[in-house]
């Protein structure tokens, strides 16, 4: 540690160096600069006009500029690539793992010492929390495929149960209590599992052509019985639109984003979805009319396990959003939301529509 120490104090001192080395060349030669103006105005004035070249002195303050401007640009170039580059590559990675990214690694180039040992301690931080967060992901993935089973029978037995004829009614009320619990720790886990594989997947692979209104409709379709609990209607309006995508993958996106608004809706109120393309994307926008979110609850819906207070009554587990934005960033589109308390929320999802 000493050692890196006493490198980087040298190494610093250098850089001071050269940079008054450049500030002395720039002083002296602004300095050569006003002697020459110096010497033209008392020549102008001491020696006949005849006997005096003009062009001459222009002549050598235009070689003066240029030779200042090029050695000032030479050790700028040098600043730039051997500490300014290094330190915004820097930086640069260093946003990519505030927002989760912890596979980036920062290339070494030639600089001094003290900036690669940075840059080392930098991508060994990375590897170290890039090999943790794939161990947590191995554990809750191995852990959910373990409980996947059991909760199947328990919910399997608890169905069985339950037909008999001979309960009572307190029977029938625990046993609808099991059933209950045991499907939503299964939906748990069956998002646990989608999200730990789309976690892993940088591309998006078996694509088709097939139209995304017509998915979206079914989509509604199958959430058929939680819109008809609370008497939702909707107000579609959709383009024919084609898209190349894997279709049981991006149902996820609307299932989940269909889903939410329709539990955070008001009973009787309705759902506002649009699907346009612009500018070679297709758009898509679900408006709900519910609750709304506040401004602290936008910024973490689409981190994985969180739920704001207010939702707390939901059957959500906290990953329906972060999916869906896991798997519009493979496709390399866009998602937002917009909300205010009392007002709604609305969900925006951008995708390229010539996605080879």
């Amino acid at each position: 540690m000493d050692k890196i120490k006493r490198y980087t104090k040298k190494e610093i001192f250098i850089i001071f160096i050269i940079l008054g080395f450049t500030l002395s060349i720039s002083s002296a030669t602004t300095l050569v600069l006003y002697w020459i103006m110096e010497e033209f105005i008392y020549l102008r004035i001491s020696v006949s006009f005849t006997s005096f070249d003009p062009s001459a002195i222009g002549l050598m303050l235009l070689v003066f500029f240029v030779v200042n401007l090029f050695v000032s640009s030479f050790y700028l170039l040098i600043i730039n690539r051997l500490i300014v580059h290094p330190i915004y590559n820097v930086i640069e990675a260093s946003d990519k793992v505030a927002k989760g990214d912890y596979s980036v690694e920062v290339k070494k180039r030639r600089s001094f010492r003290f900036i690669n040992n940075a840059i080392d301690n930098f991508n060994i931080m990375t590897k170290h929390l890039n090999s943790v967060e794939m161990l947590q992901e191995d554990f809750v993935s191995n852990v959910s495929h373990e409980i996947k089973t059991p909760l199947s029978a328990i919910e399997g037995y608890a169905q069985l149960v339950r037909e008999n004829p001979n309960l009572t009614e307190n029977e029938k009320g625990y046993l609808d209590k099991i059933l209950s619990n045991t499907k939503h720790l299964t939906e748990l886990v069956e998002n646990i599992l989608i999200i730990t594989k789309f976690e892993n997947q940088q591309i998006a692979d078996n694509k088709e052509w097939y139209r995304l209104d017509e998915q979206i409709r079914q989509t509604i379709l199958f959430i058929e019985p939680e819109i008809q609990a609370k008497n939702i209607s909707f107000n579609l309006d959709m383009d024919k639109i084609k898209i190349n995508a894997n279709k049981s993958v991006l149902y996820h996106v609307w299932h989940n984003i269909i889903l939410n608004a329709v539990k955070f809706s008001d009973t009787n109120s309705f759902i506002d979805i649009s699907v346009k393309s612009y500018d070679g994307k297709a758009v898509v926008k679900v408006q709900d009319h519910g609750i709304g979110m506040d401004k602290d609850t936008l910024t973490h819906i689409f981190e994985k396990f969180y739920q704001a207070d207010q939702s707390r009554h939901s059957t959500g587990n906290g990953l329906g959003l972060p999916l869906a934005k896991r798997i519009i960033d493979i496709y390399e589109g866009k998602i937002t939301a917009e909300s205010e308390p009392g007002k709604g929320s609305c969900f925006t999802v951008e995708l390229k529509l010539d996605n080879n």
